[in-house]
């Protein structure tokens, strides 16, 4: 812990004090004064707690948070908010206070798709980079997103948030459950339990074998034998 609680507490007071609110649950415009301000990204492996955290952070300082994923906060009218204006950045995520120095910004960077082949989600340290300033936002119909960067001197800090990995790749499994019931099908092709899970990933295993094989070599595929999903804990 750095500091006393007390000084760290009279800080926070002072920034949301000072701070122009940010409510993206209005459909008016919104204004703030970003002069000054940089990103601090929050970045993760996707099911690893980052909207909770998120969510966490918000409602303990009444600050805002903002994603690289314009998706995850809409005003009434169905519009993205973006952190700076006339520039691409990040959107608005959650309500609160503008903070003066840096907002809290959700990235998972790259080599987070779920069932896509090796050559998808193996990159170099530049690529990944790229991937992590990547935005993803929606024009007009929801169904029609777009995918822009933005500039790295944008961002000034950034936290990287670790899950247990056998965690994550059970909370993989739950990610596609909900998305079977948000696709309004009657049911799912695996049980919501251990028999299930095993199944799930033996079929998610065998779907590029070939293109791991090719791509990474024998040895590799050999390596990862009996290890449950292991395409996701190598992206992990």
């Amino acid at each position: 812990m750095v500091g006393d609680i007390s000084e760290q507490n009279n800080t926070l007071q002072s920034l949301t004090q000072t701070s122009p609110t940010i409510n993206n649950s209005q459909g008016t415009s919104i204004s703030k004064d970003a002069s000054g301000l940089k990103l601090a990204w929050l970045m993760s492996f996707p099911n690893s707690g980052t909207s909770y955290t998120m969510k966490l952070v918000a409602e303990s300082t009444n600050l805002a948070t903002a994603s690289n994923y314009g998706q995850e906060g809409y005003n009434t009218m169905g519009q993205e908010i973006p952190v700076f204006n006339n520039i691409s950045s990040p959107f608005i995520a959650t309500n609160g206070k503008f903070p003066e120095a840096f907002i809290l910004t959700k990235t998972h960077c790259s080599m987070r798709c779920a069932y896509c082949p090796p050559s998808k989600y193996f990159v170099e340290a530049d690529s990944f980079q790229e991937g992590c300033l990547m935005l993803s936002n929606v024009i007009g119909d929801k169904k029609d997103k777009k995918t822009v960067p933005y500039n790295a001197e944008l961002v000034g800090k950034a936290v990287h948030l670790f899950r247990n990995p056998f965690d994550n790749i059970i909370s993989r499994f739950h990610m596609y459950g909900k998305n079977e019931k948000r696709l309004e099908r009657d049911e799912t092709k695996y049980s919501n339990d251990a028999a299930g899970f095993k199944e799930f990933c033996t079929d998610k295993d065998a779907m590029h074998v070939t293109k791991e094989t090719k791509f990474f070599g024998e040895s590799f595929v050999a390596s990862t034998e009996g290890v449950p999903c292991h395409s996701d804990f190598y992206r992990y």
